[in-house]
């Protein structure tokens, strides 16, 4: 069984399942996204860092679930979010989300998750 299919065995279903359940609050509880959602809703393509537990830009506008923004294509957007970020919080190492291939998440995270699922026996 894959990594996704065994985590939503154990139910969960989205990055914010992962977080809510293996991140440390305040620390290891972020994961950074790219999303290209379109202009009408007032996001542009760019990489938003998100936790479930607190706001990662307080100052940040409303339309940006005041998440931290870096505005531009992934290539250039993801290395400066996932940079600040580290800085914030610590973060040493990014993984891909299991569930999500547009989001990053601390390498520490997805272990935890993967460990606990096989370990119940999904």
């Amino acid at each position: 069984m894959g990594s996704r299919a065994m985590l939503r065995a154990g139910r969960i279903f989205s990055t914010h399942d992962i977080l809510v359940s293996f991140g440390i609050r305040g620390s290891t509880d972020v994961a950074c996204f790219y999303a290209r959602i379109s202009e009408p809703l007032g996001m542009v393509p760019g990489c938003y860092i998100y936790s479930p537990s607190h706001r990662t830009d307080p100052q940040a506008r409303r339309h940006d679930h005041r998440c931290k923004t870096f505005v531009g294509e992934r290539s250039e957007s993801m290395p400066r979010a996932l940079a600040w970020a580290s800085r914030r919080y610590g973060v040493t190492e990014w993984a891909p989300c299991p569930l999500d291939a547009y989001a990053m998440i601390p390498r520490v995270v997805r272990e935890a998750a993967l460990t606990c699922v096989r370990e119940l026996g999904y």
